[in-house]
């Protein structure tokens, strides 16, 4: 072989070169792979120490239940007079609180499922301290539910089908007539030897949950310290899983928007436009059945106001003097010679209705809902006051 015409500094300064290039490709591909590897162990640990606190922040709200209405059961039993004078909005919620539904107490396990789903999951999450943490709390959370739906005394002793069957048996017309029906069948419940005792049991199961709710916050702490989890790290976490689409921008919320309602045969469409004036409009389909006419009545009933964004939040502040209804009868038949019957009806039925809500309202009626957008920016997530969460679609 002739190897003359090879220029054998120039071959061994490409083959160097490349094999720099190779090695340099396998670290930064090592380097990512680990960094991948790094961000997926901490969004384990992160999802389960915010499962923790779930779980604390659910026993806290059943400690404090026990506590407070436990109190007001003791009162009532002891003192049965009391009842006749007590506030409504007080009692109901003891009788909730005795109610059986007739289904096992479960924690949500959903984190749980995945932990335990792929031993990657946490064998790789760096630390055996924590891993031993996170089991034995599994352990002693599933261990809890069990007692809460075997142990004499968590078992709610009062069968809400019986509670039904009591209303149906005893006929009411009034709500004044229903209240009275629920404080007798209360005071009758807490002189029952199972109802007395589930309620004396109250500050056991309370001090037990305590135990519980101490150990797991103390635990989860060490958690955090060990994974070197930070605040802002949870925040941003609990951010991620409770925070959906984009912020809606004063631009892209004007235009029409329609909400389905089905229960009540509605559709709603909201207008938003630039002079920060909004309607409200609701069209309806109503079958129809009286003595001398039927079908189908067609409605169309509104107001509207102003609005603003504030932060995250739509706000509509309702001017009850624009308020408006249509009424439309092309669907609907009469008998013979009473069709000036069902239009004067019909107009009275539109006067009442916008009278009534005129009544109601006599000053501004504000409405603060937090609204986001999906990133094609034709959908609104509504979310309102009480936690409700309602959508609606562009039209136009």
């Amino acid at each position: 072989m002739d190897n003359r015409g090879i220029n054998w500094k120039q071959f061994l300064v490409t083959l160097l070169g490349t094999s720099i290039g190779v090695a340099l490709t396998f670290t930064l591909n090592g380097v990512r792979e680990s960094h991948k590897k790094e961000r997926a162990q901490r969004l384990t640990a992160v999802m389960i120490i915010h499962d923790i606190d779930n779980t604390v922040e659910a026993l806290k709200a059943i400690k404090k239940q026990e506590e407070v209405r436990s109190t007001k059961a003791m009162l009532w039993r002891d003192q049965p007079d009391s009842l006749k004078t007590a506030p409504y909005d007080s009692i109901y919620p003891v009788l909730d609180w005795l109610f059986n539904n007739g289904r096992d107490f479960h924690f949500d396990d959903s984190k749980e499922r995945i932990f335990h789903s792929s031993q990657d999951s946490w064998q790789n999450l760096g630390s055996v301290k924590f891993i031993d943490n996170v089991q034995s709390f599994y352990y002693s959370r599933k261990g809890l539910e069990d007692q809460f739906n075997t142990e004499d005394w968590f078992v709610y002793p009062v069968s809400k089908q019986e509670f039904r069957g009591y209303l149906y048996d005893n006929d009411y017309k009034t709500e004044e007539e229903y209240d009275e029906l629920v404080r007798k069948y209360l005071k009758r419940k807490l002189s029952e030897k199972k109802v007395r005792y589930f309620v004396d049991y109250a500050a056991t199961r309370a001090r037990l949950v305590s135990q519980y709710i101490d150990a797991w916050t103390g635990m989860n702490d060490e958690n955090k310290f060990i994974m070197g989890i930070t605040d802002q790290e949870m925040d941003d976490y609990i951010n991620s899983i409770t925070q959906t689409g984009v912020a809606v921008t004063a631009r892209k919320l004007l235009g029409t928007w329609k909400m389905e309602r089905m229960a009540d045969n509605a559709q709603v469409h909201y207008e938003f436009r630039k002079d920060s004036v909004y309607s409200y409009v609701i069209y309806r389909n109503m079958p129809w059945v009286a003595t001398y006419w039927s079908g189908n009545l067609k409605t169309k009933a509104g107001l509207a106001g102003k609005w603003h964004l504030q932060g995250d939040s739509l706000i509509m502040v309702d001017d009850p003097k624009i308020v408006f209804m249509d009424v439309d009868l092309s669907e609907m038949i009469t008998v013979e010679g009473k069709r000036d019957s069902l239009e004067a009806w019909a107009k009275n039925y539109r006067e009442e209705s916008v009278q009534a809500y005129t009544q109601d309202y006599e000053s501004s009626r504000r409405h603060a809902n937090k609204v986001r957008m999906d990133a094609s920016y034709d959908k609104i997530e509504w979310t309102g006051p009480n936690g409700r969460v309602l959508y609606t679609t562009r039209i136009k």
